[in-house]
């Protein structure tokens, strides 16, 4: 499309170009990340042009299979676990802590008119609807339904323009359950194309094809797409990296650990590959911890009762730590009530962190991210589930 007619800033998503630059550079990337999350906000929705995607997913694979297998990130930076397609999560916390790429104001605004609009002769609920109390987390801040609170910023994000904007690391598992994959790996490809230094994407264990072709990720693409763009974003499932070390202090992983890692050097980089069925790239995108192995374990490592990797104990983590010279393992892969756990829970030497809120819409729990200041230091930001109100627009808007 080269029609000199043509207003970037004013077309629609469908509308968009087919190529990452129209006349400025990455032009329609920055458009594309203006327009879609207030177009998730309306009921009948123009659909992204199949090859756009196709073009932002191979260019963003291109970047990512040049980084190294294990990323090194240095602080200060955001750490986020699963969003499995909520992209509603994914906009919420972005309006808590704006990304590079975007501007999440407008949608805060708007999500505000939806609600209000909805909710004018309805009375107000907390949370998720349950009786508990908002509370604050050790270390971070709370909000509803993720969005700013009074106990976390009294001053709204619509007239804060200098808020400072984040480096993002995301621990995986973008895809599958929820309604809204496409937009989710369509933002943070966009957003790593646009700042490849300031946002970092892991492989879970659901960018894999075989995972995704029975949890929802498959046909969501077959329905809305093609099978065509589905073998597309497998292509760079494949080469994600599995593992990134935060200030030389922190490992972060999707699943958990693996009893052949005894040094981050341990990790072979098999990529463009698919997840196997076991070895040390199945442990870091499948293991959990677990405080009590069954008793015919050695004390530090047991079967799964997923039927894939293993589970280890609080020994075993002391073990990795301690070989590897690292303080705090930081993971995903499992839905926690409050959005984060720490294990042991009596310590703090690994803790799981889990985004989507509300989880397959059947939970109740929050969600939470991992703040790593400069000096390592660390913060937990809650999110918390959608209100009652706020689960019937979303049932709407899928």
């Amino acid at each position: 499309m080269n029609d000199r007619r043509f207003d970037l800033s004013s077309c629609s998503l469908s509308e968009l170009p087919s190529q990452l630059t129209y006349r400025d550079q990455y032009d329609v990337l920055h458009r594309l990340l203006d327009i879609l999350p207030m177009e998730y906000l309306k009921k009948e929705k123009n659909a992204i042009p199949e090859d756009l995607i196709i073009a932002i997913v191979r260019s963003a694979r291109s970047i990512i299979y040049s980084e190294p297998h294990v990323l090194k990130v240095e602080p200060p930076l955001i750490i986020c676990g699963d969003l499995h397609g909520q992209y509603y999560d994914l906009l919420n916390l972005y309006s808590r802590r704006p990304p590079y790429g975007g501007d999440y104001s407008r949608f805060v605004e708007q999500r505000r008119q939806l609600l209000k609009g909805r909710s004018d002769n309805s009375t107000t609920s907390t949370g998720a609807g349950s009786k508990r109390p908002r509370s604050m987390s050790a270390d971070g801040t709370s909000s509803q339904g993720g969005g700013p609170s009074a106990s976390s910023s009294p001053t709204p994000l619509t007239t804060a323009p200098t808020i400072p904007l984040n480096k993002f690391l995301f621990l995986g598992d973008y895809v599958d359950r929820g309604s809204r994959s496409i937009e989710v790996m369509v933002t943070l490809l966009a957003q790593k194309i646009l700042y490849p230094d300031k946002m970092f994407l892991l492989r879970g264990n659901h960018e894999d094809e075989q995972v995704a072709s029975l949890y929802g990720f498959f046909d969501e693409c077959k329905r809305r797409y093609s099978l065509r763009l589905f073998k597309v974003f497998c292509d760079l499932f494949r080469c994600l990296p599995v593992a990134a070390v935060v200030g030389d202090s922190i490992f972060c992983v999707h699943g958990g650990i693996s009893q052949d890692v005894k040094q981050i050097s341990d990790i072979p980089d098999t990529r463009p590959c698919n997840v196997p069925h076991d070895g040390i790239i199945s442990d870091l995108l499948w293991a959990d911890p677990e405080v009590r192995l069954p008793y015919h374990s050695n004390g530090l490592y047991a079967p799964s009762p997923r039927n894939v990797s293993y589970v280890f104990s609080p020994a075993a983590l002391e073990q990795f730590l301690e070989s590897c010279d690292l303080d705090l393992v930081v993971r995903a892969h499992q839905v926690v009530e409050e959005g984060y756990m720490f294990f042991p829970p009596q310590q703090r030497k690994l803790i799981t962190i889990f985004g989507a809120t509300n989880y397959c819409d059947e939970f109740l729990n929050r969600g939470a991210a991992l703040e790593v200041k400069a000096d390592l230091q660390c913060a937990i930001l809650t999110l918390e589930p959608p209100s009652e109100e706020q689960r019937k627009m979303l049932r709407a808007l899928r």
